[in-house]
């Protein structure tokens, strides 16, 4: 007969229960966890409340204040877009019609030189006319600043046609004026104006270039010049004479 161990049973072993004071631990703490839940669900369903009623109902006058709101707000962006493009437009325009302006000048300029050409082109075909009555002339009238106070340069071209009709004139200079505290005016010329005595060019035929210049009194202010050509022992040739204003003529000779 054999002996053994004593056999364990499948009974489990009886469960001891938990102290009160533990249960009641737990129980607080899910009281508590369940409270703070149901706060922070009152917290949210409070402010999704608020917020609706904070919101105008569609239809109700607050409503259709935002809606005119909003749509002026939306005007209001369109029409500053709109002057700013306006703005930059016109800007461009402004800056289009400089350029017009200046081409305009360019323009202007250009045909006035093209014109001036044409005259020079024109009288030197003439100069190459040799008739033997071509008449004489006075060109390029002007007057300069020397630099030196009442010195002036008056400068101014004699002219006949034709290489074979040489011919020799006196030419004379008289600038019309007034002295200083006088009402009436009176003519300067010849040694007056400090001018040499010989006042002839010799073998003129084509051009001929003069420079005269002139020493006015002082306190003297001139108001006209007048040039006279005249032939030397040649009746068949006409004196020429050339007038224009001071002022006038300083202009031309800038």
């Amino acid at each position: 007969m054999a002996f053994g161990l004593p056999r364990t049973t499948g009974r489990r072993r009886p469960r001891i229960p938990a102290p009160e004071s533990h249960r009641r631990r737990r129980l607080r703490w899910l009281q508590a966890t369940l409270g703070v839940v149901a706060l922070a669900a009152l917290v949210v369903a409070a402010g999704s409340l608020w917020e609706q009623f904070q919101r105008p109902a569609p239809g109700t006058p607050e409503a259709q204040l935002d809606a005119v709101h909003a749509q002026l707000t939306r005007e209001i962006e369109v029409r500053q877009r709109a002057e700013a493009e306006r703005h930059r437009a016109e800007r461009l325009l402004v800056m289009k019609r400089a350029e017009v302006e200046s081409f305009r000048d360019d323009i202007e300029r250009q045909e006035a030189e093209l014109v001036a050409l044409r005259d020079e082109l024109a009288f030197y075909q003439r100069l190459a006319d040799n008739r033997v009555e071509a008449p004489l002339g006075i060109r390029h009238f002007s007057a300069q600043e020397t630099g030196r106070e009442d010195v002036v340069d008056v400068i101014f071209q004699v002219f006949r046609p034709g290489l074979n009709n040489p011919v020799t004139v006196h030419w004379d200079l008289e600038i019309t004026g007034r002295h200083a505290g006088e009402r009436d005016s009176v003519e300067l010329a010849g040694s007056d104006l400090g001018l040499d005595e010989a006042r002839t060019l010799d073998g003129v035929r084509l051009l001929r270039s003069v420079r005269a210049r002139v020493a006015l009194p002082e306190g003297f202010t001139p108001e006209r010049v007048t040039v006279t050509v005249e032939p030397d022992d040649n009746d068949d040739l006409e004196s020429v004479q050339e007038r224009a204003d001071w002022d006038q003529l300083m202009e031309t000779g800038e």
